[in-house]
């Protein structure tokens, strides 16, 4: 089975899953530089074709700056990221219609911006796909209701392989202590833990990811002493932040930050009513712990629950760690990769 995959980027993150999916098909992925959007590629590719695409953003669209050297009727199937800000993917779905039978939507499906004529639009295109791929259960249910002929598959959004869950020892400090990895982007919120750093000196802090030790200088002289940053980390060297930490925390918006806190056997501290990415249904299924950072008095009741006893954060991590056992891994997402793209081959 010869598969197009055409994704907005395809950054670090995703190479394990791209060449576990190479296994099971012969893979080509057409892809969007990762830097421009502050992403960072693998430091290598291996077991599938990657091609990059180069566009730029005219208002809210992206468009593509050369010719596309691809034949697409070359492939059995074509799995296209949907988002309808890059229009060329609108135009070579609609242009060819024989391309609709092996065609498979896959992502998110809805962005930020919903209306009636959104609607009209994703469901006129989803409609016609051969099968849709949805990141999360939730977005599945919702577009199930609408397309009663398109098969509609979730894949569990996430990051984590079978082989890399460990069970990390808990640290002995008397003094509570937490992570949070990723970028320093404004949706991420840390100006949230500098403020519970700053009211609970019996904590200690540490923010780990590409562009924080920028952070850091740009922010040192309101930054407290609790707060320690640190730039990109993988590998061993971040198994030590965690084996370090108690839990991590997500003050703002969350992605596939749960996906690691599952792999290292941590719990994750969410912030309530807060527009989450799909992955926040691993979150919700393993009940893990939802706080209004922003409530100084649910957060000190909390925090200093803790002080006494952080059973509940031990508990909440085994209940994370099993539920993405179980039904959150990359094994899982290519199974229902596979599933997608077999309703298309077949045709």
């Amino acid at each position: 089975m010869n598969v197009l995959f055409i994704v907005d980027h395809a950054p670090d993150y995703r190479e394990n899953f791209f060449r576990l999916l190479s296994k099971q098909c012969d893979l080509t992925v057409l892809s969007h530089p990762c830097e421009p959007d502050g992403l960072s590629a693998p430091d290598s590719r291996s077991g599938y074709t990657y091609l990059e695409l180069p566009i730029q953003k005219k208002g809210p669209f992206f468009l593509i700056v050369n010719k596309m050297e691809v034949k697409f009727s070359d492939y059995d199937v074509i799995c296209v990221d949907f988002n309808p800000r890059h229009l060329w993917r609108l135009y070579l779905f609609l242009k060819n219609k024989s391309y609709w039978q092996k065609w498979v939507w896959w992502g998110h499906i809805y962005g930020k911006s919903n209306n009636f004529l959104l609607d009209k639009i994703r469901f006129y295109l989803l409609q016609r796909s051969a099968s849709v791929l949805v990141y999360s259960k939730s977005i599945a249910e919702t577009l199930k209701k609408g397309l009663s002929e398109t098969p509609v598959i979730s894949i569990n959004n996430t990051q984590a392989k079978k082989s890399d869950f460990m069970n990390l020892p808990w640290p002995s400090s008397d003094i509570l202590q937490f992570i949070f990895v990723g970028r320093p982007q404004q949706r991420k919120r840390l100006d949230r833990i500098v403020k519970m750093a700053e009211q609970f000196p019996f904590t200690h802090w540490r923010l780990i990811g590409p562009d924080m030790e920028e952070f850091m200088l740009s922010h040192h002289e309101s930054l407290p002493e609790n707060i320690d940053c640190f730039g990109k980390t993988t590998g061993k060297e971040l198994i030590k932040h965690f084996q370090w930490s108690h839990a991590v925390v997500n003050p703002g918006h969350l992605g596939l930050l749960i996906s690691n806190a599952a792999l290292h056997n941590r719990p994750i501290l969410i912030q309530k009513n807060e527009q989450h990415a799909p992955e926040i249904i691993l979150a919700e299924e393993a009940d893990q712990v939802f706080i209004d950072f922003d409530s100084k008095e649910e957060t000190r009741a909390f925090f200093e629950m803790l002080q006494n006893d952080i059973t509940i954060l031990k508990e909440a991590a085994e209940r994370l760690q099993k539920t993405a056992k179980k039904n959150y891994t990359i094994e899982h997402m290519v199974e229902k990769h596979i599933e997608g793209f077999r309703i298309a081959f077949d045709g």
